[in-house]
């Protein structure tokens, strides 16, 4: 598990799965990457490097101070703010089904 930021997104990703961090850095610089989040929302989350700017990752820490772990009922796309995505504005709701391996 570990923690994820994307360019100057404020935005603490929480990623469940065990990755080797180094190979994920380098499937980033190839193109982007599909990941499973649990926090602040549940779901996948898709990081492209290219358009971030940055990516840096982190060992787990606090949740900082916008512990939502909300669950959408549709997919949806959250764009870099001010503020961290919650379950009443999660981001812009894509349509059921949407294949984020290939958005």
């Amino acid at each position: 598990m570990f923690d994820l930021r994307i360019g100057a997104d404020p935005t603490v990703w929480e990623i469940l799965q065990d990755l080797d961090i180094t190979a994920l850095a380098q499937q980033l610089a190839a193109g982007p990457v599909v990941l499973p989040v649990s926090y602040p929302l549940q779901g996948t989350l898709v990081v492209s490097a290219r358009n971030a700017g940055a990516v840096s990752f982190s060992m787990p820490g606090q949740q900082g101070s916008h512990p939502t772990g909300a669950q959408l009922p549709q997919p949806a796309i959250h764009l870099p703010s001010a503020t961290a995505p919650t379950h009443d504005v999660p981001g812009y709701a894509l349509l059921r089904g949407t294949n984020m391996d290939q958005l």
